[in-house]
Formats: C-alpha cells, structure tokens, sequence
C-alpha cells in the first residue's frame, strides 16, 4: 500500500473522528445520553491510532513515519525519499 493511500485513510478516520466527537458533543449538550454513541466514538478513535502506528511505516527501513506531520516525503530513520 502506498503513502498516499495511507493518508487519504489517514485523513478520513480523522475526519470521521471529529465528526462523532462533535456530534457526540452536541448530543450531550441535549442531555440525550447514549452508550452506543459513546463506545463508536471511543472505537473509532483507538482503530485510528492503531491504525497510525501499525500502517504509517517507512517501506525501506520500517521505522515508524512521524504521524503527526502527513507531508512528510522522506524517512527521518534512514534518509530515504518516499513517494507520495
């Protein structure tokens, strides 16, 4: 699999992320409480770290890439220039 497919699932369970934890959120503030909602948002947010530390790897070396900077093109471990 390569980067750029990476981060556009990246981006989208961080976009997913955001959205139920917004609506989780507005949810509370109508006093309507839900465990579902409440175990979907917490799911989704350990599936999406799992997901940055399991997948975001560099595929030369197989050092972790750094998930918090997405416009990296290059492996901080060993140099090596990856396509995007």
């Amino acid at each position: 699999m390569n980067l750029k497919k990476l981060r556009r699932y990246r981006f989208v369970f961080n976009t997913l992320a955001v959205l139920a934890t917004i609506g989780f959120f507005i949810r509370i503030a109508l006093n309507i409480h839900d465990k579902a909602s409440f175990i979907f948002l917490i799911l989704l947010l350990v599936f999406d770290i799992i997901f940055g530390v399991v997948k975001l790897r560099c595929p030369y070396c197989r050092a972790r890439l750094n998930i918090w900077v997405s416009k990296q093109n290059y492996c901080e471990s060993c140099g090596a220039k990856i396509n995007a």
